[in-house]
């Protein structure tokens, strides 16, 4: 007759079995991706502008020389005007200093001729000027009316 084997039931608990090992993976890769992500951004800013001039929250973006160096975040209403949120590229983080302008790119039909012309397929946006200077920076900014 055949012997049945015996179970012997363990006591220990024993936390690193292998199915604790994909959790712990996940957890791994999403810590490093979580990591990556923060690294990666670069400030925050405010502008206060006295009036909003088509600029949208998630779209609206800010150009340095014509290439886009941040997006505005949010647009808030407060007693000083208009405020716009704005994450920039860790890029242009030397720039942002008291130097800084920044003003709303709209068509505008005038004496002088079409200007903004562009704005009408991509939609109004901010332009900034500003020198770099890696001594001083500045995170609030009051936007100027024209250029």
């Amino acid at each position: 007759m055949k012997q049945i084997p015996q179970v012997e039931e363990s006591k220990q608990f024993n936390f690193f079995t292998s199915i604790w090992i994909v959790p712990f993976m996940a957890l791994i890769i999403a810590a490093w991706l979580a990591y990556q992500y923060f690294s990666e951004l670069g400030p925050q800013i405010r502008i206060v502008f006295p009036e909003n001039q088509g600029l949208q929250a998630g779209q609206s973006q800010i150009k340095y020389r014509n290439v886009p160096v941040g997006k505005v975040t949010k647009i808030e209403l407060q007693k000083e005007g208009i405020v716009v949120v704005a994450r920039m590229d860790k890029t242009v983080a030397p720039f942002l200093n008291a130097s800084s302008k920044f003003w709303i790119v709209k068509p505008e039909v005038g004496i002088g001729g079409v200007s903004g012309l562009d704005t009408l397929i991509s939609g109004t946006y901010i332009n900034m000027f500003a020198s770099r200077n890696e001594e001083e920076s500045k995170d609030s900014y009051v936007g100027q009316s024209h250029a």
